[in-house]
């Protein structure tokens, strides 16, 4: 609600008023009984080019204002642009609206993706209140066309079409456009920001109303609201979608009481209304968990320091290993000198030894091996990840004995 304080102009639609209970809030607002546009569109399906010259007038002159006060709306749409009850135009629901200083840049992915414009949904550089622009061209569109121009079923191919898609329209016997409206529209959703209708560094506000689609039109009539709108609501029926049943809002004298929060014995009460077993479920939720207190947090210097007392005991770990390894490598540099005399040969699934004078590097792998063994011992040796206990055929007891030192080493790495 920052973004429209103290903004109160006929072109907006007024918070006049809030309150709030322990559940709800409520906000008393401008009462505008002319509906939607979107209602408008529902039932109009299409409208013709004086009525929609005479809209975007109206929500031009509201968004000049909002950009003059520097807000930005980031979710204009149909659904958000209220008539009252002679027809004129307003802007609502300033929810996601946000304040933009000049030179700086957006970043937040806020709206309805339908009407986004491209940059929000690039996240490259930011945006400004330009997007508001691009949001009021897909309306133009949608207000003559009774569609939008891009359009797809995926949202991934809807954003890829809002990037870098053609704007296309649509036959002329099917929508009579004159080429000034067009070029209108094309203005708006004109890629990149800099140059679209409407933006700083390509005229401004002065380039809308100066624009050809508007000759001969009194913006000073516009502003003072003296136009006659083209759609006058009928002031005998309702202008909304009568589904929701807010005429029994509306004749409901009851007035709105403040809800208490639920005691104990209402909760208790509650739960003995439903299934023995799921009682017990929320009895036992309600005993042993606490709701997140975001006051108890600790400090950040805490977090940090908890954060570096947990990097530290990696690192000691690390450390550990590291530690271990070396040990290894020092018991297989000893087999390697004790063992002149012998050369392994094996296989993937046998092994034996021969007494011949060799260096390590002489090892070699014969075709077939007759002595049963595991190939895993020279993986272990050579301190390959798969740390396995192996045996060997030998002729020398000593050989036996490193072998064994060796397996005694991978258990105590693997203990630890």
């Amino acid at each position: 609600m920052k973004a429209v304080d103290n903004i109160i102009q006929e072109r907006k639609f007024n918070l006049m008023y809030a309150f709030q209970d322990d559940e709800n809030m409520y906000m008393v607002m401008d009462l505008k009984l002319g509906g939607d546009l979107r209602f408008l569109l529902t039932n109009q399906k299409k409208l013709t080019e004086d009525m929609v010259r005479f809209y975007i007038a109206e929500i031009s002159l509201g968004l000049m204002y909002l950009h003059s006060k520097n807000v930005v709306h980031r979710d204009l749409k149909p659904d958000n642009i209220l008539l009252d009850e002679k027809g004129h135009a307003c802007l609502t629901d300033f929810n996601i609206s946000t304040y933009w200083k000049e030179g700086k840049f957006l970043h937040a992915v806020a709206g309805s993706l339908v009407y986004m414009a491209p940059e929000i949904l690039e996240q490259k550089a930011g945006y400004t209140y330009t997007i508001d622009w691009w949001s009021l061209g897909v309306i133009h569109y949608e207000m003559l066309c009774g569609k939008r121009p891009f359009r797809a079923k995926k949202n991934d191919d809807l954003k890829k079409l809002i990037i870098s898609g053609l704007l296309e329209f649509p036959p002329e016997d099917e929508v009579k456009m004159s080429p000034e409206c067009v070029d209108m529209i094309k203005g708006f959703l004109t890629r990149p920001a800099v140059d679209r209708l409407g933006a700083k560094e390509s005229g401004g506000d002065t380039r809308i109303n100066t624009h050809a689609w508007f000759n001969d039109y009194d913006w000073e009539k516009v502003e003072a609201l003296e136009m006659e709108p083209p759609y006058i609501p009928d002031p005998s029926k309702f202008h909304f979608d009568d589904k929701h049943d807010l005429e029994e809002i509306f004749y409901d004298d009851t007035p709105l009481k403040a809800k208490s929060r639920k005691t104990g014995k209402e909760m208790q009460r509650e739960l003995s209304k439903m299934g023995s077993e799921n009682a017990k479920e929320y009895e036992k939720i309600d005993a042993e968990y606490k709701n997140f207190d975001f006051t108890t947090l600790p400090p950040q210097q805490q977090i940090r320091k908890k954060s570096m007392a947990w990097e530290n005991k990696m690192m000691e770990i690390q450390q550990r290993v590291s530690t271990s390894r070396m040990s290894l490598a020092s018991s297989k540099t000893d087999i390697m000198e004790d063992r002149s005399e012998h050369v392994f040969v094996l296989d993937d699934d046998c092994a034996s030894t021969t007494g011949r004078e060799s260096s390590f590097d002489n090892l070699r792998r014969p075709e077939s091996c007759k002595i049963p063994g595991h190939s895993n011992l020279i993986s272990s040796a050579l301190g390959t990840p798969e740390l396995k206990r192996s045996s060997v055929t030998a002729k020398d007891p000593n050989l036996i004995e490193n072998v064994s030192e060796v397996n005694e080493n991978v258990e105590e790495i693997e203990e630890k």
